[in-house]
């Protein structure tokens, strides 16, 4: 009967540890699961924080025609850092075509000032500074200006002294020309240039957000 006793206690013992060895071995290997599952999740969403930062830092950076224009010492206000596309307009007082050419201008600028998106400068062709003020003040010109002998007008990304004028240049942030010609023609096309750059910029913002 002794022996019997024995027996069971030892089996029971036995039993008892076997279970409690599965069960642990069941709890490792589910936490482990879990949290082979919990890493995968995280680094997924690492990734996507760091490319989300990555895009507003685009988003929010100075282009290098933002940061040339910013160093200017304009007249009639300080031009945008910020802009998508820049137009450097070359005119003067004494130019008769720039004279005729200026209402325009200066109808397209202001919509171009309410969007915000687009920057007109004036790079003045006066001998002075004050005939170039003059000259915007006549027309209720609102956007900056500087004379073409100003320094950093030089280092403007795109910029080039034209043959003529009058004569605008448009170019993107980095200074890449877009257009150049007569003045209305250059500017009206503005917003089909932002909207290019625009379409191209959040074409691989699309592809990140779908990894």
């Amino acid at each position: 009967m002794k022996t019997f006793r024995k027996l069971a206690l030892l089996l029971a013992l036995v039993v008892g540890a076997s279970y409690t060895v599965s069960a642990q071995g069941l709890n490792v290997s589910t936490g482990d699961t879990e949290a082979g599952i919990s890493m995968d999740a995280g680094e997924k969403k690492s990734k996507k924080k760091k490319k989300s930062k990555k895009k507003e830092a685009k988003k929010s950076s100075v282009s290098k025609v933002g940061k040339a224009v910013g160093k200017l010492k304009s007249f009639n206000g300080k031009a945008s850092k910020k802009a998508v596309v820049y137009v450097y307009l070359q005119s003067a007082s004494w130019c008769p075509p720039c004279n005729q050419e200026m209402p325009e201008v200066v109808n397209l600028y202001n919509e171009m000032k309410k969007d915000g998106r687009a920057e007109l400068i004036l790079v003045g062709h006066d001998r002075t500074e004050d005939g170039a003020k003059a000259f915007l003040k006549k027309y209720k010109a609102k956007f900056p200006g500087v004379v073409s002998s100003a320094k950093g007008v030089d280092a403007l990304p795109g910029f080039s002294v034209a043959n003529g004028i009058p004569h605008a240049t448009m170019v993107d942030g980095e200074g890449n020309v877009l257009a150049s010609g007569y003045p209305s023609s250059v500017i009206a096309q503005w917003q089909q240039a932002v909207q290019k750059i625009e379409s191209a910029d959040a074409a691989p913002e699309s592809a990140d957000t779908e990894e």
